[in-house]
């Protein structure tokens, strides 16, 4: 087992929004919009496509919860400090 030091960031995305179903007005399509999304956890990686925070780790080093997030839409992410975990990484 490791010990990783990992980055506690919020990310800030837009996410896409369904509208429908039905039928809807002009006015309402104008008005549709996308979501604002905020996740918050464990920042595993950031690379040049995609940002992966995990939220969940075992004391046996495991991971749960992975959200890999297209740069393209990350809005900001917030530092909200360094913790030290376990993982099973050789």
């Amino acid at each position: 087992m490791t010990t990783r030091k990992l980055k506690i960031v919020e990310v800030t995305w837009h996410d896409i929004a369904g509208h429908g179903p039905g039928w809807m007005s002009a006015t309402d399509l104008e008005e549709a919009t996308h979501i604002v999304c905020r996740t918050v956890g464990y920042l595993w990686s950031k690379g040049k496509d995609s940002i992966k925070v995990v939220s969940t780790f075992t004391n046996d080093g495991d991971a749960s919860d992975l959200n890999v997030i297209p740069v393209g839409v990350v809005v900001s992410i917030r530092d909200l400090g360094v913790v030290s975990v376990a993982t099973n990484e050789e």
